[in-house]
């Protein structure tokens, strides 16, 4: 891990947004569209239009960790600072679905508002769900797909 997505896992909001205002001073701190980034282009079905979204492979991303930890501030901040809120991970799944897994409405909340347009209809590469679907067991996220569906 590199800095940023060090604060990222932790959760630690006030890190990350200082990480990522002064970056210019630190070595290790990529550019969200770096080269080295690594990041795979590649294109899943959007089943309601029938069209293909473009996501980006990452295998370590802090957005993805900021999810995966269920933190919408460290979330928010990296989404403030250009990181893309259209990455999958090696699994295939986007970042809605990592949300909705976890239980993090707040995260859902906001990838449903400014995540890429369809984001909600991608199904994962490697069980076919929806992300709503792996939310099921959850109640607040559920709450907040309703809310979403009935705007």
């Amino acid at each position: 891990y590199n800095a940023i997505q060090m604060a990222a896992v932790c959760g630690n909001q006030s890190m990350l947004r200082m990480l990522l205002k002064r970056k210019r001073h630190f070595d290790d701190i990529e550019e969200p569209n770096a080269k080295k980034n690594k990041a795979e282009l590649g294109t899943q079905k959007n089943d309601d239009e029938n069209k293909s979204l473009i996501v980006r492979k990452q295998l370590v991303n802090p957005v993805n960790e900021a999810v995966f930890k269920g933190n919408p501030f460290c979330l928010q901040a990296l989404h403030e600072y250009g990181y893309p809120l259209d990455t999958v991970n090696k699994k295939g799944e986007t970042l809605l679905h990592v949300a909705s897994k976890e239980g993090s409405d707040l995260c859902t909340s906001y990838l449903l508002k400014y995540g890429p347009k369809g984001i909600e209809n991608i199904k994962d590469e490697k069980k076919g769900k929806l992300p709503y679907e792996l939310g099921l067991d959850n109640e607040k996220v559920q709450e907040v797909f309703e809310t979403y569906i009935e705007h």
